[in-house]
């Protein structure tokens, strides 16, 4: 999966290739035992290019990608991208269940699990290697709204992340906007079909997500 691969109208690359992504280094506080500790989140470029290098030996380079998002699991915050099979034959949006995911360490990027999974690995009650037919998009969305909004999303996801990492819902008012776009903006480019396995990986980071911006 390399960043320079020809933009297409499926949604198949979250990354503009002509565009750089803004690289943010953050501070992300976690809470241990009563006390916080400060560490850095790796920008998001960084986190996709290291995911992309790990899956790119294995997979093969039609392979979609989900977006990114975020888990905590005993104080460490993880991004985790989901990969799976798609037409490549325009307007056909056939989709295939998630066959591989990645976790990366969003402090050190550090890969933690790269491995393949079914659907049943994520308690999503649905067969293995069936597709299902539409993305679940806004049709009136069209390629170029897509990139800008995928674009944007990664542009507010170390924002996002933070907040989530620090573990409040009560925001400060930027920071309560920043997350209510970033949640809009999933809403709108998320492909239907895998939203079970978004919700399965990340389920404390989307149960936040919810309670922040209802």
């Amino acid at each position: 999966m390399q960043k320079d691969d020809q933009r297409e109208s499926t949604t198949r690359v979250f990354v503009k290739p002509a565009v750089a992504l803004y690289c943010f280094l953050l501070t992300a506080t976690f809470l241990q035992e009563g006390a916080y500790s400060m560490e850095k989140i790796r920008s998001i470029h960084e986190l996709l290019e290291i995911a992309g290098r790990r899956a790119s030996k294995v997979l093969p380079i039609e392979t979609a990608h989900s977006l990114p998002v975020v888990t905590q699991e005993q104080n460490q915050l993880n991004m985790v991208i989901l990969y799976y099979k798609e037409s490549t034959i325009p307007m056909e949006q056939t989709i295939y269940p998630p066959h591989y995911f990645i976790v990366v360490d969003a402090v050190t990027g550090k890969v933690v699990r790269f491995e393949p999974c079914t659907p049943k690995d994520f308690g999503v009650g649905k067969p293995a290697g069936v597709p299902e037919h539409g993305f679940g998009l806004d049709p009136s969305l069209s390629a170029d709204q897509f990139w800008d909004k995928a674009d944007r999303f990664l542009e507010l996801s170390p924002t996002v992340w933070e907040a989530f990492a620090i573990g409040r819902i009560a925001l400060d008012p930027a920071t309560d906007a920043v997350v209510k776009e970033y949640y809009g903006l999933f809403k709108e480019i998320a492909k239907k079909p895998l939203i079970p396995y978004y919700k399965a990986v990340a389920t404390d980071f989307f149960s936040w997500l919810d309670k922040v911006t209802k």
